[in-house]
């Protein structure tokens, strides 16, 4: 799940091993990901609503990572 923050915010990025700032990143559990797509996505919502990189996101987008490929995207 990439975090597609809104302008102004570069303060909640995550510094790469570069030094560069990039968006923030979270992974679903190992476990969860025989389950379906709409299962895993509506659960990784749930688990960062709270978050305070959530409230200043502008989209939300979730990659299969194997093949780094878009599957979903909730924008705001």
């Amino acid at each position: 799940m990439v975090f597609l923050l809104k302008n102004g915010f570069d303060y909640l990025k995550e510094t790469a091993p570069g030094g560069k700032k990039v968006n923030p990143v979270r992974y679903n559990y190992v476990s969860k990901n025989r389950k379906g797509l709409e299962y895993n996505v509506t659960g990784m919502l749930r688990r960062f609503e709270n978050e305070v990189i959530y409230k200043f996101a502008n989209v939300i987008q979730f990659y299969e990572t194997e093949s780094n490929t878009l599957v979903a995207e909730k924008r705001f």
